[in-house]
């Protein structure tokens, strides 16, 4: 009854695991997340109105900033995002001191009667420069074009002028200021605006304006003329609303979370007519967080991590709403991923950068660039810390940097193009596309948990269910025999089918199979681990750049491109079978050759040693034991010392320098020495454990010789003991080959594997992992012939 009752349970909880398998096998292709509510269509419609002229370049505090910012809160409020800011809105309120530009501004020159010689439009000719000592003002003043050196001047030449210099370094500016200079006017390729923080300002300041370069030639050209110049520029720094725009999708855990972000202002208006769009550089990373939004939004599953939509404000004047932010924040920072998309879609290239930097912020930065990289997207070098991610850094926030290079080969600098020019013609519906699946890759899986095997087709679900089915068929029909051999399936007993032919075939054929299949997949699975896997400790929880479902896709496809293309090629083109084919060879070679030298030094030592041995006091017994404890890499490094000093002291020269000894025999002689040390000591404990037998004791009672003895009874045994271990000897060696093919340069399959690591060449890395396995099974199942061939017993199958 007992019995039966074991039968049973193992029977039902064989049932439960298969439910529980198949239930597992349902939910993950229930939980699927759905990519094609995204529309690059809907992101290109939402740069073309946020970079209009509605907007007026959203300065921030500006009427178009505003503007812009309801834009955004109504779009979230249309798609059904909660508000995440305070209060229970979609605003987190702040103040920022911002320049104020007014319409008034103007620069012209003028002759000595002031008669208007040349009237310059602000924003297209010319455009104010705030950055270190540059200010506002208003200047009538002479115009002094310098011949040389600004400071090869005295005070009484510079005062009360304005001077036109192409370029001015800070000591010059400094040194124009103290002689009593009014303002500055430089050369610029375009009038581009470039916003500055006021805590950024120097303490002296001046009157600063740059001129685009014809005009600014046409305006030296006038030098002997006596020219004035009319300069107004009201452009005060004042304290204005900048509010940042929070909206949110609650996760399953409210209490991890990650910020998809963008900023929202830019650089305003010049005049009514002109203003700068920053369809590119700021609405595209909004239009690209809205449309990731509402995709995310309309899932019918829930994210894990409660996911925030933020529109940054004020980021042009020093990142002012994600500093403040990060002051003020209105969820944990030690429990928030932040990912800041900033100028995606661009139209001249579709790779992607992935700025970060600190440990923190570079591995999460990773993450998501292999999620890009299996999206088809690729992706250039980071560009480490920016003024986008510092603030993050500066709290140990991870946060990344997402944006499309400019150029196909990154140059350094962000923009190369004039951003009165940043309108809607700089975006690609293609690569806002590109990005977005990028981006929702790795939403898909680290998010929403999609773990669904997309990558899997047709016919690959169909062998694999057919696979699992009859494993699962054969263990239900074993399991139930064990039950009730005499159950009727059909036409037959469960007996019967038990002790079939087929049934046993098959059920062999899964025994082998299955085992090598999960090894060869774990093999493929740890190769395709990146080399600069990483886990580090972000706040309360820890962040890796590792993912299972990557690490899993790429070695699927890998095993399923082993079947239609072969091994494949490396990074650098190589075909990995002909790469394998010499390196397989050498290494099967040396591993033979030291595995014939060990066994022969090894067991005649052993004998020596076991058949002279005075129990444990045995001096070879002793030194054996010894040089089992030395570490093989220190046998190697012993041994190239010992080549040093040869070569120092010149003592055989011919043969130290001798090609075959350096890079064969020396390799050969340190796989030999550890192996060959332990055959000794299980070949001298099997001595010693022979001799005392009745068959020893007769033969030496006959009168035998010793050497007698040993060569017709004891070597006889020692040998097949031997053989029989010498499983375990040969796993040893492969160890072993690690050190010693990697520090001899030996050209073997050990030394390409290494090498092929550290250049994280997965392909034929794999190859010559599964090529070093071959080996270890080939040796394996000659000796295991052998053994059966020299050992009577194991022939007629005793054990």
């Amino acid at each position: 009854m007992n019995l039966w009752s074991k039968k049973s349970v193992y029977f039902f909880l064989s049932l439960v695991f298969i439910v529980l398998m198949c239930f597992a096998i349902g939910r993950l292709y229930l939980n699927k997340f759905d990519e094609s509510k995204f529309s690059a269509d809907n992101v290109y419609r939402h740069i073309q109105e946020l970079s209009s002229s509605k907007y007026q370049g959203r300065l921030a505090g500006s009427s178009g900033n505003t503007l812009a910012l309801h834009y955004v809160e109504s779009y979230f409020k249309q798609i059904g995002l909660e508000p995440a800011g305070e209060h229970n809105t979609y605003y987190q309120d702040f103040q920022s001191m911002v320049p104020v530009y007014n319409t008034d501004t103007f620069f012209r020159v003028i002759d000595q009667q002031g008669k208007t010689v040349e009237d310059y439009a602000f924003g297209s000719d010319f455009i104010e420069v705030l950055a270190g000592y540059g200010s506002g003002g208003d200047v009538t003043s002479d115009l002094f074009i310098p011949a040389k050196n600004i400071t090869s001047y005295s005070r009484e030449e510079l005062s009360d002028k304005v001077v036109a210099v192409p370029a001015m370094q800070d000591k010059e500016i400094e040194y124009a200021i103290d002689n009593g200079v009014r303002g500055i006017i430089t050369a610029s390729v375009s009038p581009k605006r470039v916003p500055t923080p006021l805590e950024e300002k120097k303490g002296k300041s001046v009157l600063m304006l740059s001129l685009v370069g014809e005009k600014f030639d046409e305006l030296t050209a006038k030098n002997e003329q006596k020219l004035k110049v009319q300069i107004h520029l009201d452009i005060p720094y004042k304290p204005v609303n900048t509010p940042n725009v929070l909206g949110k999708i609650t996760g399953k855990n409210p209490n991890e979370f990650l910020i998809i972000s963008a900023q929202i202002d830019y650089l305003g208006s010049a005049t009514q007519d002109i203003y700068y769009p920053g369809a590119l550089d700021g609405a595209s990373g909004v239009a690209m967080m809205l449309e990731l939004a509402k995709t995310m939004k309309t899932q019918t599953i829930v994210p894990d991590k409660t996911i925030i939509f933020v529109a940054w404000n004020n980021q042009e004047f020093g990142s002012k709403g994600s500093k403040y932010y990060l002051e003020h924040p209105t969820y944990p920072l030690d429990r928030s991923n932040v990912i800041l998309l900033k100028a995606v879609g661009g139209n001249k290239s579709r790779e992607l950068m992935f700025g970060s930097a600190g440990e923190v912020g570079n591995t999460f930065a990773d993450l998501v660039r292999q999620y890009s990289a299996d999206a088809q997207v690729k992706s250039l070098p980071s560009r480490g810390l920016t003024a986008d991610n510092e603030v993050y850094v500066d709290k140990n926030v991870p946060a990344v940097v997402v944006m499309n290079a400019l150029e196909a080969r990154y140059t350094g600098a962000l923009y190369d193009f004039d951003s009165l020019r940043d309108t809607i013609d700089y975006i690609d519906k293609d690569n806002l596309q590109a990005v977005g699946m990028a981006l929702l890759n790795y939403v898909r899986v680290e998010l929403f948990s999609d773990y669904f095997p997309r990558y899997l087709s047709g016919t690959d679900v169909f062998a694999i269910v057919i696979y699992l089915a009859g494993m699962l068929v054969l263990y239900l029909l074993a399991r139930l025999y064990k039950f009730n051999p005499k159950l009727r399936v059909l036409t037959t007993t469960l007996e019967d089918i038990y002790y079939s032919i087929p049934f046993n075939l098959l059920s062999k054929a899964y025994y082998f199979l299955t085992p090598v299949l999960i090894i060869f997949l774990a093999l493929i699975f740890i190769s395709n681990i990146p080399i600069d896997f990483n886990l580090v400790l972000s706040g309360n929880h820890s962040l890796s750049n590792f993912s299972w479902y990557l690490v899993l896709k790429q070695s699927y496809q890998y095993m399923r491109d082993l079947f239609s293309v072969g091994l494949g090629t490396s990074k650098y083109h190589i075909n990995v079978l002909d790469a394998l084919g010499d390196s397989f060879l050498r290494s099967a070679l040396l591993l033979l050759a030291a595995l014939i030298v060990s066994f022969v030094f090894g067991v005649c030592k052993g004998i020596r040693d076991g058949y002279k041995a005075k129990g444990a006091k045995s001096w070879g017994t002793v030194g054996t034991i010894v040089a089992l404890s030395i570490p093989d890499v220190l046998i190697v490094i012993l041994v190239q010392v010992c080549l040093i000093l040869l070569n120092r002291s010149n003592l055989l020269p011919w043969l130290v320098r001798s090609e075959f000894f350096s890079k064969v025999f020396i390799p050969f002689l340190c796989l030999s020495i550890l192996p060959g040390v332990y055959i000794s000591r299980i070949a001298s404990t099997v001595v010693q454990e022979e001799i005392q037998k009745d068959y020893i004791q007769v033969a030496k009672a006959k009168g035998l010789a010793g050497w007698q003895v040993v060569l017709n009874h004891l070597l006889i045994a020692t040998v097949i003991k031997v053989i029989d271990t010498l499983s375990s000897v040969l796993t040893i060696m492969i160890s072993n080959m690690i050190i010693v093919e990697y520090l001899c340069y030996y050209p073997g399959i050990v030394y390409g594997l290494m090498r092929y690591y550290q250049q994280n060449d997965t392909v034929p890395f794999i190859g010559f992992a599964m090529s070093l396995g071959l080996i270890y099974l080939a040796f394996s199942m000659l000796f295991k012939g052998i053994a059966k061939l020299i050992n009577p017993m194991k022939r007629e199958g005793v054990y």
